[in-house]
């Protein structure tokens, strides 16, 4: 027994020492990750209102601490069904810009990006038709919605006609005049200044497929009405309205390519699975050849609508609403 009793301590004894003395010996070893070789990043969103325009960047590796490395340097050539139409001018950080060129609906756009001692990168994309037909805002009613918050607010539905036959993915958003908040420490004052932009809004309608910016606009797909129909419901809250210069909100339905459709899809779920250590990591999808980001078309039918109701006195004056 004592025999046993000794050993065991031994044991111990000498498990011990040996992770004191692993302990005690540090060793730096370096380990040569090589370094892949840096792609072309190139992003566009083209419409049919706006200059044709890209952003080109180079990628980082996944040690690299710096910021995005914007490209000044590229030569950007776009191509409308197969033909040159020219090269962009670049403006300043990584944008690239047409003097003259707007994209059409129905036609097919190319992309490609040439930078010295960098593998040449290319896209391919089509702008959808607007393909919805008669657009409409059915009702606009002021409801006490205890889903979304408890917030008085606007409750809205939209429909309109899905181009049968084919199939078709749509981006919805609501824009309006927004008002952006400066402080100014020379006067002590808030400076406020207004600008375009995304409204933001809640719905639980069953049409919506991902949310694009986390509640400024959602995509979806006609697979569950193609050819037919189509109406859902927004929400939006009374607070958010406050922010507006004018009164005037205007209901987007974009039609959007697939490219587009897959991107903000994978994107979406890539943001999610980042805050979620039990779920597997998403590739977000590129439709860029020998390179990296998205290349993408759109087009847009847009209604609007003046919000004009009663709620408080302070509300009324922010509108204009004169009793």
């Amino acid at each position: 027994m004592y025999m046993k009793l000794f050993a065991f301590k031994y044991n111990i004894f000498v498990l011990f020492t040996g992770l004191l003395l692993l302990n005690g010996c540090e060793k730096e070893i370096d380990i040569n990750i090589p370094e892949k070789d840096k792609k072309i990043v190139l992003n566009g969103l083209i419409n049919t209102d706006s200059l044709f325009s890209v952003n080109v960047s180079k990628s980082l590796n996944i040690l690299d601490v710096e910021d995005v490395k914007y490209l000044d340097n590229a030569t950007v050539s776009i191509y409308e069904n197969g033909n040159f139409i020219e090269e962009l001018n670049y403006i300043s950080g990584g944008n690239y810009k047409s003097s003259f060129f707007v994209s059409s609906e129905g036609k097919t756009y190319k992309v490609k990006v040439d930078v010295p001692e960098m593998q040449s990168a290319s896209a391919e994309t089509f702008i959808p038709e607007a393909s919805i037909s008669d657009l409409t805002i059915d009702t606009i009613t002021t409801i006490y919605e205890e889903e979304f918050y408890s917030y008085k607010g606007l409750k809205c539905n939209i429909g309109f006609n899905d181009l049968s036959n084919e199939e078709n993915y749509y981006w919805f958003c609501i824009t309006g005049k927004r008002a952006h908040y400066e402080w100014d420490s020379v006067n002590h004052e808030e400076i406020i200044t207004y600008e375009q932009g995304n409204i933001y809004f809640n719905s639980n309608d069953p049409v919506i497929e991902s949310w694009v910016s986390g509640g400024y606009g959602f995509i979806f797909s006609d697979k569950l009405f193609n050819g037919s129909n189509i109406d859902f419901n927004i929400y939006l809250e009374k607070y958010m309205l406050y922010d507006l210069d004018t009164n005037v909100l205007h209901f987007n339905v974009n039609s959007i390519s697939e490219d587009f459709y897959l991107y903000a899809a994978t994107y979406n779920s890539h943001m999610e699975a980042q805050n979620d250590p039990f779920t597997e990591p998403v590739q977000v999808y590129s439709n860029i050849e020998n390179g990296y980001g998205i290349f993408a078309g759109y087009s847009t039918v847009s209604d609007s609508i003046t919000v004009c109701y009663e709620w408080d006195e302070d509300f009324k004056k922010k509108l204009g609403i004169k009793n």
